[in-house]
């Protein structure tokens, strides 16, 4: 089953299990499941769902607030094997948006695959392998598969520096 949600980032839950962020590909057994999407400061998102096998898209339309409510679902079955699960990929940088093109770094996971690169708060992130960061940087690292090596591009103070960071899954 491959989710998605806007916006992207939220926590999945099959059968009351955390199980990933999205956007992610999960790995479901025929029968009945319930799924959850939640993110703070949107509605949950839940459905009890049948599953008979095939390739399985859902897409999630979180709506702000904090109170449960039905919202659309998209949902279509198009082929006769299941989507293997991978879980999101994760550096341990939490980031806010720039005021510029960027994101900044808020807080660095100790031990987490950004530590180790060199990362630190308040390095500004402007690029993941070549591509400019303009919105949400931690749900673009959620993209990669951990074991990926990603070039970061990123301001140290004045001075524009590179690492190589491998993407890890979160511990969490």
């Amino acid at each position: 089953m491959a989710i998605s949600s806007t916006p992207a980032g939220a926590e999945i839950y099959l059968d009351q299990e955390f199980v990933g962020n999205t956007p992610s590909s999960l790995d479901v057994t025929a029968g009945t499941h319930s799924i959850s999407v939640k993110k703070p400061g949107f509605q949950d998102w839940s459905r009890e769902m049948s599953f008979q096998g095939g390739a399985i898209t859902l897409s999630a339309e979180l709506v702000p607030g904090s109170v449960a409510a039905p919202q659309p679902v998209r949902l279509s079955q198009r082929s006769a094997s299941v989507v293997v699960g991978t879980p999101p990929g994760w550096i341990g940088v939490a980031a806010q948006p720039a005021t510029t093109d960027g994101a900044v770094v808020t807080a660095v996971f100790p031990d987490g695959p950004g530590a180790k690169a060199g990362l630190k708060v308040g390095d500004i992130i402007q690029s993941v392998n070549g591509t400019t960061v303009k919105d949400d940087f931690e749900t673009a690292i959620a993209t990669y598969k951990p074991g990926t090596n990603i070039v970061v591009g990123f301001m140290l103070g004045a001075w524009a520096s590179v690492k190589l960071v491998t993407v890890g899954q979160s511990p969490l």
